[in-house]
């Protein structure tokens, strides 16, 4: 609709959006906090006071036992917080150097790995 036809709603352009400038629609206040951020925060601090054998544990002591008892379910946490798309920079060097430290890696250790990366 365009503007002249919106008659109320000057603030808007032909799609409706809102202009810069705009008071009708100020949005959420300056330094008030969203929902994920809400949300966030409640599960960091379920984790911190996460009782791990009947003491709280902190975070990492909690992602750790995750990791260890859990590994699928803690890759699911670690890959749902990484961005979904990264440009990665792999040079036959970083390629190399992986295998170098695949190579020093126990059997036993790159087996647990292995079972932890296996996708249900």
């Amino acid at each position: 609709m365009p503007a002249e036809e919106q008659g109320d709603q000057p603030n808007q352009d032909e799609k409706g959006q809102w202009l810069p400038g705009n008071t009708a629609s100020p949005g959420r206040q300056i330094g008030s906090v969203n929902k994920f951020t809400r949300t966030k925060e409640a599960m960091l601090e379920a984790m911190e006071q996460a009782k791990i054998d009947g003491k709280v544990g902190g975070l990492l002591k909690y992602l750790i036992n995750l990791a260890e008892s859990e590994p699928v379910q803690f890759l699911r946490c670690v890959t749902s917080i990484l961005p979904k798309e990264s440009k990665l920079d792999v040079t036959q060097r970083s390629v190399d150097e992986y295998g170098q430290i695949l190579a020093a890696m126990p059997e036993d250790e790159l087996r647990r790995l292995a079972r932890a990366t296996k996708t249900e």
